[in-house]
């Protein structure tokens, strides 16, 4: 029982901080097609 508690914090972490990537990748991808635009223009 002890053994899974570690597991089952680590699964609470990475599911708290799944939107959160999601978030950050929109956000990158956003920031890469200006500086692109702006290299273009």
């Amino acid at each position: 029982m002890t053994t899974m508690k570690p597991l089952k914090i680590i699964g609470s972490l990475l599911s708290n901080f799944a939107p959160i990537i999601e978030i950050i990748k929109i956000e990158n991808d956003k920031i890469a097609e200006s500086i692109q635009k702006k290299q273009y223009a």
